[in-house]
């Protein structure tokens, strides 16, 4: 009985693997350098809006920005000169290709459209390993849509801590919606998969690390970082007005969908429906 036990969690965790292969297997090195039309090049403009929106917390030492995964676009280099920012650096752990042509023609692109001048490649630092940023200082550090991919967030979250300047900002959209299974029934059956099952479809993929809004909070404590309270009403205005169908910040799925909780893994049974359910939220938090 105890050998057949053993055979079905194997069975059911090799099901769940085929099932994520199947929806997930998607391109980990891609090329958006055809995507270099006037809606895309309007992100920028989004990003800088969006960020602005937050101006009453951003420093007034204005010397670097630093954003944390910005897939194949470096647009945001342009939100940061258009927001007065000195130096714009970024980290990727995803090789994309964001130099070449595909810089000079985003460039041209944002400067005919915006009258928005600025030296395409000055003051732009990209790196793929945070490793090579351990001697920088940052004042703000933003990303949106990334968190939720970082499998190893207290290593992320100690190396915030020691590359932020005091009272450097900290803006991050984390979405936490359970991505590609929400396409099936029961979409948040994800916290039923063990962890080796999980490392196996992870590995070098960036789908979602399963951790909730409590573990980030948990984590700010953990390295000093002071939460700060924001306006979600005027936030989520924002969204609606700029963006179609985007999910709201503290937006939460239906209870029905947790019908199976009582068979999540032991980490993820404990915690309460709405910190399972909740499809985004931002943390915005200082060091101090």
């Amino acid at each position: 009985m105890f050998y057949f036990k053993i055979l079905c969690e194997i069975f059911k965790n090799l099901f769940y693997l085929f099932k994520l292969n199947k929806i997930l297997n998607f391109n980990s090195n891609p090329d958006m350098s055809n995507d270099l039309n006037t809606d895309y090049i309007q992100r920028f403009y989004k990003h800088y809006q969006f960020i602005n929106l937050f101006k009453s917390n951003l420093p007034n030492n204005k010397q670097s920005f630093f954003e944390i995964g910005p897939g194949g676009s470096l647009s945001n280099f342009y939100t940061a000169k258009y927001l007065g920012f000195n130096e714009y650096y970024a980290y990727d752990g995803i090789k994309h290709n964001v130099f070449g042509s595909y810089s000079k023609n985003l460039y041209q692109l944002i400067k005919k459209k915006f009258n928005f001048e600025i030296e395409p490649t000055k003051d732009l630092y990209f790196y793929k390993s945070l490793e090579n940023l351990n001697n920088l200082k940052f004042n703000f550090i933003y990303s949106w849509g990334v968190l939720e991919h970082v499998d190893d967030l207290d290593k992320l979250f100690k190396f915030l801590r020691d590359t932020s300047e005091k009272n450097a900002l900290h803006l991050h959209v984390v979405d936490t919606h359970p991505h590609g299974w929400s396409n099936f029934k029961d979409p948040y059956s994800i916290f039923k998969i063990s962890k080796f099952i999980w490392k196996l479809m992870y590995s070098e993929r960036y789908f979602i690390n399963r951790f909730r809004e409590s573990f980030y909070k948990n984590l700010l404590k953990k390295y000093n970082f002071e939460e700060i309270k924001f306006n979600v009403v005027e936030i989520n205005k924002f969204i609606k007005s700029n963006y179609k169908n985007e999910t709201l910040i503290n937006e939460i799925d239906d209870k029905s969908l947790l019908s199976e909780k009582s068979s999540f893994l032991n980490e993820f049974k404990k915690l309460g429906d709405e910190d399972i359910l909740k499809r985004r939220f931002i943390l915005l938090f200082k060091k101090i």
